[in-house]
């Protein structure tokens, strides 16, 4: 039952003029439907409220002198001049509170579906936790700042919908009771509607969606994004503009080009979408994985190596993969491919992979690209480094590989897992090992070719046949780190 009509029918019973179709009506409404309960209960929250309006100023006077927990803020009192309320007024606002949820808790219990969990705060008749949407909220910087720009409505120490939280500094993660974690990258501000749909107004968050919340949504301004069980990022800019980038699982994306075709779009594992100030779409080339860490910047200790990856392959609207650079990521169990979710780089032995690869730079490439015989990829790094390119030992190795770099003799191992393709099948169905030599099912050489200064370093196919071989990896390490 839309607000609207709620409001009209509850009006009319607390003033005795519903007919006794629309009290038929109400009752069927509040028997069936969760959210027309919480409205319903809401509607009568006010109604008492307006019945106490001393009491109502009393509190919004408290709001001045102490800010809620949620906006993450702590006063204190500077004095002790408040006159106290005489205990016959605060029983009687109590009574007169109490007075009107209890009409408001007997409807339900009349239509069988008042439950012990919808109980009221007898001396505020505010919601309890089963309105609040978060179960927390962590500054995960140690510059964060943030406040949520609170609505005037009666209650304390809960986020509830409507809620705008700002990020002005820093970063904060923002925990849902269904388990889902949402990280807000200042500047940034995200207003709650449902514990299943926010939206965001300006910033970037990255999403990391619970089974149990899958269909979670994600509002912008060019487009709402539909959870399918994933990891995804967000970002909106100033004029509005849209980036959606899917790090695990998929999400669909439906464009908001208010006509009547089907705009829906669905991204895949290694797939990113640009969405511009009037929602035309395009394809995101590469991506740092930095912008869209939970990691402070302090936390890199070196700056970045490689800047840009960029290829002169036309995808298809269908297939929107991107590269996503990973800055001092590379180690065991380092992620291979932004579209498998097994494939890891490890040492082929127990004693690890060459050591001088550890905390370098790296691209997930794209694994899909290794049958692309016409593929040309572009490095752009930003300080002299030693570049790496990582081989599958099972094909020769291409002229542009032996005439630009060198072979170093070292090899790397790469751990496949168990892994899933566009077809739903299923390969190698073993598990990933964990550390160094453990379940190691392919190798790859480790070729080597010394940048000078910042350049853009352009890297072929790899001439594969049909068969099951692995797209290069490629690391960088600036030479002041060797």
């Amino acid at each position: 039952m839309d607000a609207i009509r709620l409001h009209t029918l509850v009006s009319g019973w607390i003033d005795k003029s519903i007919a006794p179709e629309e009290m038929r009506e109400l009752a069927t409404a509040l028997k069936e439907d969760a959210n027309t309960r919480r409205l319903y209960l809401k509607y009568m929250s006010v109604h008492a409220e307006l019945c106490s309006l001393e009491a109502a100023q009393d509190y919004f006077d408290s709001i001045d002198a102490n800010q809620t927990e949620c906006s993450g803020k702590t006063h204190s009192n500077q004095g002790n001049n408040v006159k106290p309320e005489p205990a016959s007024r605060k029983s009687s606002s109590t009574v007169r509170n109490w007075g009107l949820f209890a009409i408001a808790s007997g409807l339900l219990l009349a239509i069988g579906i008042w439950q012990s969990a919808d109980r009221w705060d007898l001396n505020r008749s505010r919601p309890t936790a089963e309105f609040q949407i978060l179960d927390a909220l962590k500054p995960i910087s140690e510059d964060c700042t943030w406040y949520v720009e609170q609505t005037p409505r009666l209650r304390a120490n809960l986020c509830m919908p409507g809620d705008v939280i700002r990020v002005t500094k820093g970063k904060l993660e923002l925990k849902y009771a269904h388990g889902s974690k949402v990280v807000l990258h200042a500047p940034a501000a995200y207003e709650l509607i449902s514990n299943m749909k926010a939206r965001i107004l300006l910033g970037r968050l990255t999403a990391t969606v619970s089974d149990q919340a899958k269909g979670f949504s994600v509002l912008t301004p060019r487009a709402m994004v539909v959870d399918l069980g994933t990891q995804f990022g967000v970002e909106v800019n100033n004029d509005g503009a849209t980036d959606v980038v899917v790090f695990e699982g998929e999400v669909d994306v439906d464009y908001n080009d208010h006509t009547d075709r089907n705009s829906a779009q669905r991204l895949r594992m290694g797939e990113a979408v640009h969405l511009d100030a009037i929602g035309t779409a395009s394809r995101i080339v590469s991506i740092n994985r930095r912008t869209y860490s939970s990691k402070s910047l302090e936390s890199f200790s070196r700056p970045a190596v490689i800047s840009e990856v960029h290829d002169n392959i036309e995808r298809s609207s269908s297939m929107l993969n991107y590269y996503e650079i990973v800055p001092q990521g590379m180690q065991e169990d380092a992620f291979a491919f932004v579209d498998r979710v097994a494939h890891q780089w490890n040492g082929v032995t127990p004693a690890g992979m060459p050591p001088y690869l550890l905390g370098g730079d790296y691209v997930k490439t794209f694994n899909s690209d290794k049958f692309n015989p016409d593929i040309q990829v572009s490095v752009k790094v930003d300080v002299p480094c030693r570049l790496y390119v990582l081989f599958d030992n099972r094909l020769p190795a291409p002229a542009w590989l032996k005439r630009d770099f060198q072979d170093t003799g070292d090899e790397i191992g790469l751990d496949t897992g168990p892994y899933q393709t566009y077809n739903h099948a299923w390969h190698n169905q073993g598990p990933s090992g964990v550390g160094p030599g453990e379940s190691v099912e392919d190798t790859l050489s480790v070729w080597v070719k010394v940048v000078a200064e910042p350049t853009v370093v352009f890297l072929g196919s790899t001439e594969a046949p049909e068969s099951e071989p692995n797209m290069y990896g490629i690391v960088a390490v600036s030479l002041d780190a060797q």
